[in-house]
């Protein structure tokens, strides 16, 4: 048994010390940024989505559906970044909630 902690230790040591192939330090980088910007603007609404019940998703599905005339399954999915199967999903769920119809 002591073996097997001394190899997970030495594994997890290999691990650590790998070469790092200039990949040390991406805290700066364009797309971890534009995560911090947005992790920062949902915690915003955080409030908003507890009120109500919703997640962030179904709050973007709401949002759009009733500022918009008429899109079709499609135009929101492209419109909100939400692929066709969890939107059909998410709609289901507001439908039997009555909260779109």
């Amino acid at each position: 048994m002591s073996n097997i902690k001394h190899e997970r230790r030495a594994s997890r040591n290999r691990w650590e010390s790998a070469p790092s192939h200039g990949l040390n330090d991406f805290s700066h980088t364009l797309p971890i940024r534009l995560l911090r910007a947005r992790h920062a603007a949902i915690n915003q609404f955080q409030p908003i989505y507890k009120k109500y019940d919703v997640t962030e998703q179904q709050w973007r599905v709401l949002r759009m559906v009733t500022s918009s005339t008429s899109l079709t399954a499609g135009e929101l999915s492209q419109a909100i970044f939400i692929s066709m199967p969890s939107l059909s999903r998410i709609m289901n769920s507001l439908e039997k909630r009555n909260l779109i119809r």
